[in-house]
């Protein structure tokens, strides 16, 4: 565990580079739900994986075997489609819940279904209030300035969603660690030269708590201030640990 130097918005937020539902986040999942106001309940959002039918309800059992596990009661948020973001139950859960929890697939998908619905205003609602949001891959990605379908080589900007900005000019990219040093460089050839970027590692979890983030599991996070420098670097994984710049972000109102 160690604090990325950065100041941390005053919600109560998770991103996760992959690994949702495992054993190694119920630690952290246990803090957020002390920490944050709400039933003690966690409502399971995996839209973004919706176009991909069967592993849509594979994510949803798996959400739900998970914190059956850990004791917790568990609602699914079931958004398929925008349509669906906009109906009472699915909104009434959120409202009442203390973790929202939005798992991994198509972060452009995600970002259609949800931005501007009852859904989300309710989820923006529920951290103002005190409650916790976590996001995994593209979970975590949508989070930011950016929502990419995928993270493949053939990517182009012009296929990039537009993310629901909680962190303003801020781009997520998960998965950092596994991903090839080609990959890595094509990833950041399409994000501005000056926008704070979070890279994140597999089974990996940054937390804002307080003033800080702190990460968990089994990797790395890092802030990383300047593209062209990456893309220019021999190794890009060397180039994107250099926390070197320690500015204020701010969560969106």
């Amino acid at each position: 565990m160690f604090e990325i130097p950065r100041t941390a918005p005053r919600f109560l937020l998770a991103l996760l580079g992959s690994g949702e539902f495992e054993p190694w986040t119920a630690r952290f999942e246990t803090e957020l739900l002390e920490a944050a106001t709400g039933d003690g309940s966690v409502v399971i959002v995996a839209t973004a994986s919706a176009p991909e039918g069967p592993t849509y309800h594979e994510w949803l059992e798996m959400g739900l075997d998970h914190y059956a596990d850990a004791g917790v009661v568990a609602h699914v948020a079931d958004i398929r489609g925008r349509e669906d973001a906009y109906r009472d139950d699915v909104v009434a859960d959120i409202e009442r819940a203390s973790l929202v929890f939005m798992s991994g697939g198509d972060a452009s998908y995600l970002a259609m279904a949800l931005a501007g619905s009852p859904a989300w205003e309710a989820t923006r609602d529920l951290l103002e209030r005190g409650g916790a949001l976590a996001g995994c891959s593209a979970g975590a990605m949508v989070l930011g300035e950016a929502a990419p379908p995928n993270m493949l080589q053939d990517l182009r900007l012009e296929d990039l969603g537009s993310g629901f900005g909680l962190l303003p000019s801020t781009w997520i990219w998960p998965h950092w660690a596994e991903s090839p040093s080609e990959l890595r460089a094509h990833l950041l050839g399409l994000t501005p030269d000056d926008a704070p970027t979070l890279l994140i590692d597999e089974r990996t979890a940054t937390i804002a708590r307080g003033e800080t983030w702190i990460t968990v599991g089994e990797g790395s996070a890092r802030w990383f201030d300047d593209a062209v420098t990456a893309r220019a670097a021999e190794d890009i994984s060397d180039a994107a640990t250099h926390p070197d710049v320690d500015v204020g972000l701010e969560i969106a109102s």
